[in-house]
């Protein structure tokens, strides 16, 4: 893409309204034009994986899309309204650069199924994550090559009986609990690889 911005032709007030699915994979692009938004079908499928986007944008949050994936950018936060998008079913964040998510959302959407955070530095999560997971609707939280799944797979075998980060009354009491009693909750909502949940049997 050339200076690493969006074609002309995806910026276009012609963009055609019944395209919802978006998808840019292993691109040089750099930055998101403020107003898609005038532009994109909003609730659509929305992808840019591998890209160069070192912010999230806005835009993204105005567009409402149900399905965002934006795995392998170089962004090393994501806001709390991310969680909160009205509509969002799946959120693709593994392979950023977080090492935390984050700690305020006030209202996670209820119909968020899956968060994919695998390949990202996250050791600990905060009380709006237990309120996420236990919902009737959750589907799956899909978190391998993460320090948290390390500590749960060392958990497991026994060669240690708590998470690596340090207890703080401050995190997730159902997804911090490294209890053996708790084990099976967790599994009940966490991946370690793919979509296969933990194993605890």
């Amino acid at each position: 893409m050339t200076g690493g911005l969006l074609p002309a032709g995806f910026q276009s007030p012609d963009f055609p309204p019944s395209l919802f699915d978006i998808e840019f994979c292993a691109t040089n692009l750099r930055a998101m034009p403020d107003d898609l938004d005038l532009k994109w079908p909003r609730q659509g499928d929305i992808q840019f994986e591998y890209c160069q986007l070192t912010s999230f944008s806005s835009v993204f949050l105005r567009l409402e899309p149900k399905f965002l994936v934006l795995t392998g950018n170089p962004m090393t936060e994501v806001p709390a309204d991310v969680y909160e998008i009205p509509g969002l079913q799946t959120l693709g964040l593994g392979q950023l650069n977080l090492n935390e998510l984050p700690r305020n959302v006030m209202n996670p959407a209820a119909s968020l199924i899956a968060i994919f955070l695998d390949g990202t530095n996250i050791s600990y999560f905060w009380p709006w994550m237990d309120d996420s997971v236990t919902m009737e609707t959750w589907g799956i939280l899909i978190a391998p090559l993460t320090p948290y799944c390390s500590d749960l797979e060392a958990i497991k075998t026994g060669l240690t009986y708590a998470f690596s980060a340090p207890p703080s009354p401050d995190y997730a009491r159902m997804l911090m609990d490294p209890s053996k009693a708790n084990l099976p909750s967790i599994n009940y909502v966490v991946a370690k690889d793919g979509f296969s949940r933990l194993d605890y049997s």
